[in-house]
Formats: structure tokens, sequence, C-alpha cells
């Protein structure tokens, strides 16, 4: 998707069952440019797949297609965006709470930390400071082989994070500041 045409596209609210939290949806990250509705929006269930929402300042996108993690990056990458970093609990329940909002299994999803530059050394795709962890009981751990990077909501919840190799083939949260 060209910058140009993600720039055109107008605000639009989600239309389906809100959730118990608020966000104001926004098509792209370049709407922070414009004028933002005077109230927050409802995050919505579903009906807004092409939706950013924002969160602190920061925009957020759900994508629905599995992918590995290089695949996701690179996804995210062509929209301006990298996968998600998360820097504290309530980005992390913010981030758990939108991928509960379109997966309600809560399956395994990417973000962006990995180590796969160096062994043990944890760095966010958007080059971010690692400041924040919620790992899984016992993780990172390489369980049966390199596992360089990291899932979300693997294990029950509260949901936490786990190591796990890089060619699975996950659905992702992108970020864009």
């Amino acid at each position: 998707m060209r910058l140009s045409s993600i720039e055109s596209e107008r605000v639009q609210p989600c239309t389906s069952a809100p959730l118990s939290f608020v966000a104001c949806c926004t098509p792209s990250p370049w709407q922070a440019r414009f004028p933002q509705p005077s109230t927050d929006l409802k995050l919505q269930c579903g009906s807004c797949p092409m939706c950013w929402f924002n969160h602190d300042g920061h925009f957020y996108k759900y994508v629905d297609t599995g992918m590995t993690w290089a695949d996701a990056e690179l996804h995210c990458l062509s929209l301006g965006a990298n996968l998600v970093s998360i820097h504290n609990e309530d980005e992390n329940n913010f981030v758990v709470k939108l991928i509960e909002n379109f997966d309600p299994t809560n399956g395994k999803h990417w973000i962006g930390f990995s180590d796969t530059h160096k062994e043990g050394s944890w760095m966010w795709s958007d080059g971010s400071q690692g400041d924040f962890y919620a790992w899984y009981k016992g993780e990172p751990n390489n369980h049966g082989g390199p596992e360089d990077c990291v899932e979300i909501n693997r294990f029950s919840l509260p949901s936490k994070w786990n190591d796990t190799p890089c060619n699975g083939v996950h659905r992702f949260v992108c970020k864009a500041r």
C-alpha cells in the first residue's frame, strides 16, 4: 500500500459490539496530522479491519494473516510501522485486548522482540530499548533449540511472552509512532 493511498483514507469508526476499553480508531498513523474526533470511540469488534487504533500516542494495527516473524516485520514496515514493541503493563494489556478483539481464542501472535542479532540480547524491531518484560515463568529458555523471536498469548491468561523459533506462522500487531 502506497503512502498516498493511506493518507487519503478518511477517519471512520468501527461498527459492532464494543469491548471494555476505549481507543480512537483511525485508518493510519498519518491521520495524527488531521483533526481527531472530539470523543474517543470504543474499540469495536471485527468490522473494521483497515483501522489503526490509537493508544497513548501510538497507532496499532491487528493483522489477521499468519506470517513468519521476518515476513510480519516486513509487512509492518510496508505500512510505515514495525511489529509491536511493548514498554509497560498498560501497553501490554492494550495489545492483549486488541488481539482478543479480533481473536477470541487468544492464539499465538508475534511481537517485535527478538534476539536474532545476538543470543540473549533482546531487542525491539523498532530500535527502542527493552524496558518492560512479561515473560511466562521459565522464559526465555530456547526449549528444544534456537528460539529467537517472541510470541504473546502463548499460555493461559494473563497473557505472557514466550520465546519461539522465528519460522512459525502467527498473526501479529503492527505499531507506528
